[in-house]
């Protein structure tokens, strides 16, 4: 898995239904702001980050109960 495009990383948010703020809390960021630069495309996201996101990001859909 590569690291996403800015576009990728604003529109998986989105469809989340995710604040940039919850987002960031979702993947432990340390400072919410970040996220906003993944969103801008002054960082890169690392694909680790990434994958961590969308798997959080499925299972909550399937209403897995997560303890974090």
């Amino acid at each position: 898995m590569s690291s996403p495009t800015k576009e990728e990383v604003a529109l998986a948010r989105a469809d989340a239904g995710l604040t940039q703020r919850e987002a960031a809390e979702l993947v432990r960021l340390s400072t919410p702001g970040r996220w906003a630069e993944y969103e801008s495309g002054v960082r890169n996201m690392d694909a680790a980050r990434w994958e961590l996101f969308r798997l959080k990001v499925w299972l909550r859909g399937r209403k897995v109960k997560l303890p974090w």
